[in-house]
């Protein structure tokens, strides 16, 4: 199983138990949504480079998801170190 998978898997349970009347409202949904937030910081998304070349941030990157520097040049992190995103550098999985 992906890991997108298991998201897709966790999403539609959290749906389930939401709209089950049966259910009785406790942590579990919160568990399942966290978790799905887990798995989806797993997966690599590539970083944002908010400036084009020729200015004074040429080679700057940030996180696609909370815009936190994640790299400079060739210095470049694997995890966003402020929200814990996976970051997809050229050719990497």
């Amino acid at each position: 199983m992906t890991k997108q998978m298991a998201i897709n898997f966790l999403d539609y349970k959290a749906f389930c138990l939401h709209n089950d009347p049966n259910v009785k409202s406790d942590d579990t949904e919160e568990i399942i949504n966290m978790s799905i937030n887990a798995l989806g910081k797993q997966i690599a998304k590539k970083p944002i480079q908010p400036y084009k070349t020729n200015e004074i941030w040429d080679g700057h990157y940030d996180c696609p998801i909370c815009k936190q520097i994640v790299g400079i040049g060739n210095i470049r992190d694997k995890y966003c170190c402020n929200c814990g995103q996976k970051i997809k550098w050229r050719n990497e999985e």
